[in-house]
């Protein structure tokens, strides 16, 4: 009898795994993350003349309400590729989106540790206005699988999103997967001012690689102030780091066009694009054909 529960158990794990593969094909191509917990296809093991690029950060990164093809990620690779046609080099560029949804800026240095493993050669660090979002967090942060395995469940929100009684499986698959999460994990430190938690993951990021990092444009009172302070602290690090680039997006009168937003907030394609062709400049000076060996 033993034997025969520990088969059905190791035969529902299984199937369990089989649906959820089937639940992630459904949704990355909407505003889901693939089994590892970003948008895109899985990045393959590094090969010869790979330029690659991470954009890391919340909402803004990630591209909330559209495809992972018309992120700022992936146009941002497809610029950085036409500025390498006629160089001579056969370099090929490739970028990958570690964008979370809802992820406030405290999580920015955790997120690019998690990935370190990619191996970029430059990130892209994307802020967004403020940590006031609410609704749904993707990938999760409180998911037991993820922290044991790094793999990512998208069963139970799919499942989530249909009626009754499937929404009901959803949810306590969610319950028990927050659940277990909550008795391994360590208790949260207090809250921190954004720009402590900006200065942390800048610096985490360039323990890695070269950091292009992006301010958007802001667009009431609170955000022009933060905006200012931001771009300050960042310009005199800068200063004395020549891995630090600044792109402030509040220079680009095209970007306020209130036609390029989604929900006044985030942008649709055309806005990623035009992010990308103000990103794109910031990066050549990193690109291998353009360093000059001592």
């Amino acid at each position: 009898m033993t034997a025969l529960a520990s088969e059905l158990i190791l035969m529902a794990a299984l199937f369990t795994v089989v649906l959820d593969q089937y639940a992630h094909k459904r949704v990355e191509q909407l505003g889901g993350v693939n089994t590892w917990g970003y948008r895109g296809p899985v990045m393959k093991q590094r090969l010869p003349h790979e330029f690659r690029i991470a954009v890391v950060g919340g909402d803004a990164a990630f591209g909330w309400g559209v495809a992972p093809a018309e992120t700022t990620a992936d146009y941002l690779r497809t610029e950085v590729q036409g500025m390498l046609a006629g160089s001579g080099e056969s370099i090929h560029v490739t970028a990958v989106n570690l964008g979370a949804l809802g992820m406030p800026a405290r999580d920015y240095s955790s997120r690019l540790a998690q990935f370190g493993y990619l191996a970029p050669d430059v990130i892209c660090l994307y802020l967004d206005l403020a940590d006031t979002r609410t609704g749904s967090v993707v990938p999760s942060r409180n998911s037991a699988v993820t922290a044991l395995t790094g793999y990512v469940p998208m069963l139970p929100l799919v499942l989530t999103e249909k009626g009754l009684p499937l929404a009901a499986v959803g949810s306590a698959l969610a319950f028990i997967d927050r659940r277990l999460h909550a008795l391994m994990a360590p208790v949260e430190t207090a809250p921190e001012p954004r720009e402590i938690s900006i200065g942390r993951a800048v610096h985490t990021a360039l323990g890695l690689a070269p950091v292009v990092v992006v301010l958007p444009a802001p667009t009431t009172p609170a955000s022009r102030i933060e905006h200012a302070r931001l771009l300050q602290t960042l310009s005199e690090r800068a200063q004395t780091s020549p891995r630090l680039r600044l792109v402030d997006l509040g220079e680009q009168p095209r970007l306020v066009d209130p036609n390029l937003f989604l929900d006044g907030v985030n942008y649709g394609a055309a806005g990623q694009s035009l992010v990308a062709d103000a990103i794109a400049p910031a990066i050549d000076g990193f690109l291998p054909v353009r360093q000059v060996s001592p």
